[in-house]
């Protein structure tokens, strides 16, 4: 599959993916770092409602996970984490969370590591094709994070807060039929499209 994916999109530049990382990050903490502590927590009055701090948290246990795998070693998050932000407590209404400043603290680590691994990762890439296949997983890590950020995006409006703009990239794409619209996420990388630095 990714195979395929690689020869049918433009090359993406380490520049590239950098900037998309940052335009994800942003777009989220534009949303949540206004909030105050009892607002992260806010439960929405649904019964599949759960509080922006289970997707805040979440975000970046996926990402540690995937950048894990990336790098073959094990999670940053201690058990306490893994356990809070697990898909188990995607609908728990009862479930606890920690501080929002511990879940930046963590998501901040998290991302230190990744950013590293994309620079090794582009450290040796041999041509275009295999530039492809190590950007795939961080566009995994950015739509990821973006199918939580239209959730965080809904309960804000849910508490009354005022909308967010969407995020400062030109690759990214928005789905207005997703649950929850607009869905973003970047369906292929085309460097064409913005000006990025070189691998």
């Amino acid at each position: 599959m990714i195979a395929r994916y690689a020869e049918d999109v433009a090359t993406p530049t380490y520049g590239v993916v950098c900037s998309e990382l940052h335009a994800a990050r942003q777009h989220l903490y534009d949303m949540v770092r206004p909030l105050s502590q009892a607002e992260l927590q806010w439960l929405p009055p649904r019964p599949d409602g759960i509080s922006i701090s289970y997707h805040f948290g979440h975000i970046a246990l996926v990402e540690d996970v995937e950048i894990g795998r990336v790098a073959e070693q094990p999670v940053l998050a201690p058990a306490g984490i893994r356990d809070a932000f697990g898909v188990h407590n995607v609908d728990n209404r009862d479930a606890r969370f920690p501080s929002g400043a511990e879940i930046i603290d963590y998501m901040q680590s998290v991302r230190a590591r990744t950013l590293q691994e994309l620079a090794m990762a582009f450290r040796s890439v041999p041509d275009d094709a295999a530039a492809r296949i190590a950007a795939e997983p961080f566009r995994r890590i950015i739509n990821h994070e973006y199918s939580h950020t239209k959730y965080i995006r809904r309960i804000r409006a849910e508490m009354g807060q005022a909308p967010v703009g969407p995020p400062t990239s030109e690759l990214v794409q928005a789905d207005e039929q997703a649950i929850a619209p607009p869905q973003y996420s970047i369906q292929r990388w085309d460097v064409l499209a913005r000006a990025g630095g070189g691998s």
